[in-house]
């Protein structure tokens, strides 16, 4: 069961590559981060902008790894959920419409 089949929609080995790439960058983000604090003093302006730039690098890709995770999540409920109304509707429209 955790695994997809191939017919579904939401089968797209090609991601697990992207993702797990980015779950590296994050994870090294995160050890590179933890060690900024010991590395760059207060009075050191410039060294203190280039950290907070990498701080905003690492927020891109922290919600880069958020939407992904959405992205899937809402490929496998939309999956799961079947016919929405708008399907039900829009083909009783087509079957009305072959009766003509």
């Amino acid at each position: 069961m955790s695994q997809l089949p191939e017919t579904s929609t939401c089968y797209m080995p090609e991601n697990v590559t992207k993702y797990n790439n980015l779950i590296d960058e994050v994870s090294a983000n995160n050890q590179s981060l933890s060690e900024l604090s010991a590395t760059v003093s207060p009075s050191d302006e410039a060294g203190v902008t280039m950290a907070l730039l990498n701080v905003q690098i690492h927020a891109g890709r922290v919600s880069s790894f958020v939407q992904m995770f959405q992205l899937v999540k809402m490929c496998y409920i939309t999956e799961a959920m079947g016919y929405t109304k708008q399907d039900v509707e829009r083909m009783e429209a087509e079957e009305g419409g072959d009766e003509l």
